[in-house]
Protein backbone atom coordinates (compact mmCIF):
# COMPACT_ATOMS: atom_id res chain seq x y z
CA UNK A 1 0.00 0.00 0.00
CA UNK A 2 1.63 3.58 -1.04
CA UNK A 3 1.45 6.46 1.32
CA UNK A 4 -1.30 9.26 1.13
CA UNK A 5 0.53 12.32 -0.81
CA UNK A 6 -0.59 15.48 0.98
CA UNK A 7 -0.30 18.90 -0.72
CA UNK A 8 2.64 21.28 -0.03
CA UNK A 9 1.38 23.60 2.81
CA UNK A 10 1.39 26.13 0.32
CA UNK A 11 -1.09 24.49 -1.66
CA UNK A 12 -2.90 23.81 1.25
CA UNK A 13 -3.17 27.35 2.01
CA UNK A 14 -4.66 27.79 -1.48
CA UNK A 15 -7.21 25.12 -1.21
CA UNK A 16 -8.38 25.91 2.39
CA UNK A 17 -8.84 29.92 0.70
CA UNK A 18 -10.74 28.50 -1.80
CA UNK A 19 -13.27 25.94 0.55
CA UNK A 20 -13.62 28.56 2.88
CA UNK A 21 -15.06 30.80 -0.21
CA UNK A 22 -16.84 27.93 -1.19
CA UNK A 23 -18.41 27.35 2.43
CA UNK A 24 -19.71 31.02 2.73
CA UNK A 25 -21.36 30.57 -0.57
CA UNK A 26 -23.27 27.40 0.15
CA UNK A 27 -24.12 28.91 3.45
CA UNK A 28 -25.76 31.97 1.63
CA UNK A 29 -27.53 29.52 -0.71
CA UNK A 30 -28.91 27.68 1.85
CA UNK A 31 -30.46 30.15 4.52
CA UNK A 32 -31.26 32.18 0.92
CA UNK A 33 -33.44 28.98 -0.28
CA UNK A 34 -34.34 27.33 3.23
CA UNK A 35 -37.29 28.27 5.37
CA UNK A 36 -37.04 30.07 8.28
CA UNK A 37 -34.81 27.95 11.36
CA UNK A 38 -34.03 25.44 8.04
CA UNK A 39 -31.21 25.62 5.72
CA UNK A 40 -31.85 24.44 2.33
CA UNK A 41 -28.84 21.47 1.56
CA UNK A 42 -29.96 21.00 -1.85
CA UNK A 43 -29.12 24.79 -2.33
CA UNK A 44 -26.06 24.28 -0.87
CA UNK A 45 -25.01 21.66 -3.08
CA UNK A 46 -26.35 23.36 -5.96
CA UNK A 47 -24.30 26.32 -5.55
CA UNK A 48 -21.22 24.06 -5.18
CA UNK A 49 -21.83 22.18 -7.95
CA UNK A 50 -19.23 23.71 -10.51
CA UNK A 51 -16.43 23.19 -7.73
CA UNK A 52 -14.18 20.10 -7.89
CA UNK A 53 -16.01 17.06 -5.92
CA UNK A 54 -13.24 16.41 -3.02
CA UNK A 55 -13.86 20.49 -2.25
CA UNK A 56 -17.38 20.17 -2.74
CA UNK A 57 -17.93 17.17 -0.62
CA UNK A 58 -15.71 19.04 2.44
CA UNK A 59 -17.24 21.74 2.22
CA UNK A 60 -20.79 19.56 2.78
CA UNK A 61 -19.55 17.63 4.98
CA UNK A 62 -18.58 21.08 6.89
CA UNK A 63 -22.00 22.45 6.62
CA UNK A 64 -24.02 19.39 7.54
CA UNK A 65 -21.82 19.47 10.88
CA UNK A 66 -22.50 22.65 11.35
CA UNK A 67 -26.54 22.11 11.05
CA UNK A 68 -26.01 18.54 13.36
CA UNK A 69 -24.30 20.66 15.90
CA UNK A 70 -26.89 23.68 16.22
CA UNK A 71 -29.69 20.81 16.37
CA UNK A 72 -27.81 18.88 19.37
CA UNK A 73 -27.00 21.93 21.17
CA UNK A 74 -30.50 22.83 20.73
CA UNK A 75 -31.73 19.56 21.71
CA UNK A 76 -29.71 18.70 24.81
CA UNK A 77 -28.83 22.12 26.14
CA UNK A 78 -25.49 23.34 25.87
CA UNK A 79 -23.77 20.40 26.04
CA UNK A 80 -21.06 21.21 23.32
CA UNK A 81 -20.78 19.31 20.26
CA UNK A 82 -17.68 21.74 19.37
CA UNK A 83 -15.60 20.51 21.96
CA UNK A 84 -16.37 17.19 21.27
CA UNK A 85 -15.49 18.13 17.41
CA UNK A 86 -12.01 19.48 19.03
CA UNK A 87 -11.31 16.63 21.23
CA UNK A 88 -11.77 14.39 17.85
CA UNK A 89 -9.46 16.75 16.05
CA UNK A 90 -7.00 17.70 18.46
CA UNK A 91 -6.46 13.37 19.15
CA UNK A 92 -6.07 13.36 15.37
CA UNK A 93 -4.45 16.64 14.51
CA UNK A 94 -2.93 18.23 18.13
CA UNK A 95 0.61 17.81 17.46
CA UNK A 96 2.15 20.14 19.69
CA UNK A 97 -0.29 22.25 20.21
CA UNK A 98 -1.60 23.05 23.67
CA UNK A 99 -4.57 20.95 24.75
CA UNK A 100 -7.99 23.17 25.78
CA UNK A 101 -10.09 21.70 28.42
CA UNK A 102 -13.32 22.83 28.41
CA UNK A 103 -14.23 25.96 29.67
CA UNK A 104 -10.53 27.61 28.18
CA UNK A 105 -11.79 26.14 24.36
CA UNK A 106 -15.33 27.66 25.11
CA UNK A 107 -13.59 30.94 25.75
CA UNK A 108 -11.17 30.94 23.13
CA UNK A 109 -13.99 29.65 20.78
CA UNK A 110 -16.43 33.13 21.71
CA UNK A 111 -13.62 35.11 21.06
CA UNK A 112 -12.54 33.71 17.50
CA UNK A 113 -16.55 33.67 16.57
CA UNK A 114 -16.84 37.21 17.47
CA UNK A 115 -13.49 38.38 15.76
CA UNK A 116 -14.65 36.72 12.64
CA UNK A 117 -18.23 37.82 12.82
CA UNK A 118 -17.27 41.06 13.29
CA UNK A 119 -14.64 40.88 10.14
CA UNK A 120 -17.29 39.10 8.50
CA UNK A 121 -19.97 42.31 8.68
CA UNK A 122 -17.69 44.54 8.07
CA UNK A 123 -15.28 43.33 5.45
CA UNK A 124 -12.56 44.92 7.07
CA UNK A 125 -9.77 43.82 9.76
CA UNK A 126 -6.59 45.07 10.92
CA UNK A 127 -3.69 42.98 10.66
CA UNK A 128 -3.52 42.07 14.63
CA UNK A 129 -6.79 41.00 14.17
CA UNK A 130 -6.41 38.91 10.90
CA UNK A 131 -3.34 37.22 12.73
CA UNK A 132 -5.40 36.38 15.96
CA UNK A 133 -7.85 34.34 14.46
CA UNK A 134 -5.61 32.69 12.45
CA UNK A 135 -3.98 31.53 15.57
CA UNK A 136 -7.16 30.95 17.03
CA UNK A 137 -8.13 28.93 14.15
CA UNK A 138 -4.92 26.53 14.30
CA UNK A 139 -4.94 26.68 18.36
CA UNK A 140 -8.51 25.40 18.26
CA UNK A 141 -8.63 23.40 15.23
CA UNK A 142 -11.86 24.90 13.92
CA UNK A 143 -13.25 23.20 10.93
CA UNK A 144 -11.04 20.10 10.45
CA UNK A 145 -14.10 19.01 7.98
CA UNK A 146 -12.64 21.29 5.74
CA UNK A 147 -9.00 20.44 5.66
CA UNK A 148 -8.90 16.95 7.22
CA UNK A 149 -8.76 14.98 3.86
CA UNK A 150 -6.05 17.26 2.74
CA UNK A 151 -3.70 17.38 6.12
CA UNK A 152 -1.35 14.47 7.42
CA UNK A 153 -2.27 13.00 10.81
CA UNK A 154 -0.16 14.66 13.72
CA UNK A 155 -1.35 13.19 16.93
CA UNK A 156 -0.37 14.48 20.36
CA UNK A 157 2.54 12.46 22.62
CA UNK A 158 -0.34 12.32 24.94
CA UNK A 159 -3.41 10.94 23.70
CA UNK A 160 -4.20 8.97 26.77
CA UNK A 161 -4.86 12.38 28.44
CA UNK A 162 -7.45 13.58 26.14
CA UNK A 163 -10.73 13.26 27.96
CA UNK A 164 -13.14 10.83 26.40
CA UNK A 165 -16.28 12.23 24.95
CA UNK A 166 -19.59 10.05 24.31
CA UNK A 167 -20.16 11.63 20.98
CA UNK A 168 -24.36 12.09 20.49
CA UNK A 169 -24.92 12.00 16.97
Amino acid sequence: MTEQQYPTPKEREQTMKQRRRMLALAVSAAIREGVPHRLSLEAAQRALADYPSADAAAVMRTLEDMVQCSRLEYEHGYESQTYRNYLSAYRRFGGKRAFMRRLEFEDLKSEETALSSKMGRTGKETPAELRRVRFLHDLLLTDMLLWQDITPEDPPANPEQIPKVEDRR
